[in-house]
Parts: C-alpha cells; sequence; structure tokens
C-alpha cells in the first residue's frame, strides 16, 4: 500500500518525466545560449592559462587560434591530474603539455540527451561545440546541465525550501 507522501509524489511526477524526455530529444545545443569559447594560443605558458580561467571565471580554455583552429582544450580537471603536484614551472611549461589534444566535439544540431550522454561516458566536464561549417562556436558544459534542469523545472528549482544550511559542519578533531 502506497503511502500518503509517494501518491503525492506519483501525482506530481505525472506528466513531468515525458515533458523532461521531450525537451532533452528535441532541443538542440544550437537552440542554446552557449558560453562564448575562450581561447589561448598553443604556446601560451600554463600560468597565463590557469590566469585566464581564474579571470575570466571559466572551468576551461580551448587551445589554438581562432574558430577553425582549435587543437585541444584545457580544464579544471586536467589541472587537478595532470599537473597538481609534480613540480612544474608555470611560467615556463606550455600549454600544450598538459592539454587534451583534438577534444572530442559536439555539434550545434546535436540534441542535449546527445550531450549529456558523452558528458557521463568520457566524465567531461566541458565540451567544444562546433557549427555547421565545424568552426568552434561555443562550449557545452555541467553549468549550462544545470541552467537546462532550472528551466525545464523553474518552479521546483526556484520554489525550493531552504534547507536553512549552505555548508557542511565544522567538525574539528580527527
Amino acid at each position: 500500500m502506497a503511502s500518503e507522501f509517494e501518491d503525492s509524489y506519483d501525482a506530481w511526477l505525472e506528466g513531468r518525466e515525458e515533458h523532461a524526455t521531450d525537451a532533452l530529444i528535441e532541443e538542440r545545443l544550437g537552440d542554446w545560449e552557449l558560453s562564448a569559447p575562450v581561447m589561448v594560443e598553443e604556446d601560451c605558458c600554463l600560468a597565463d592559462a590557469i590566469r585566464t580561467m581564474k579571470d575570466r571565471h571559466v572551468g576551461c580554455v580551448i587551445v589554438g587560434s581562432g574558430p577553425r583552429g582549435m587543437v585541444g582544450i584545457f580544464s579544471e580537471r586536467d589541472l587537478l591530474v595532470r599537473v597538481s603536484l609534480k613540480g612544474v614551472d608555470e611560467q615556463t611549461a606550455p600549454i600544450s603539455s598538459f592539454m587534451t589534444h583534438a577534444p572530442e566535439c559536439l555539434h550545434r544540431d546535436d540534441s542535449i540527451a546527445q550531450a549529456l550522454h558523452l558528458m557521463i561516458r568520457e566524465g567531461f566536464r566541458h565540451v567544444p561545440v562546433l557549427g555547421d561549417n565545424d568552426e568552434l562556436v561555443g562550449v557545452f558544459s555541467m553549468r549550462d546541465v544545470a541552467r537546462f534542469v532550472a528551466e525545464l523545472f523553474p518552479k521546483e528549482v526556484h520554489n525550493a525550501p531552504p534547507t536553512g544550511q549552505t555548508r557542511p559542519p565544522t567538525r574539528y578533531g580527527g
């Protein structure tokens, strides 16, 4: 026997599942306001690339020159996995030594579902998006996924009750 909560949840969910599925399949990346790619040159030093990411408040930079000259991507994850604790001189080390070469890309006619599938399958947080002539037009990121969910369910997201706690409790000792 279902509880009152389960009955309420089932009633709330009815119709929303189809709405979400339709949006995931029908909405194309080209319909979305993508983040503009932040680019650095291939000979850029690691320190400048990291500074650019910090100053522009982005989680990745595209490495190359211009919309058709992309050769790689450097992300926060690359910084943690490929650079961190390796004794690298950030002022002289080229970004090309730490970037992901020839990254997988999405196209503006790909659906949100296709983008999510690629991101989940490969563990990507940022994926370059190409236009009709294979020119770089933007970057689709986990931030865009969160914004998509918020726009798909605006009432539920914007009216979610506060939990009263925004930070984990401070623990002392052990």
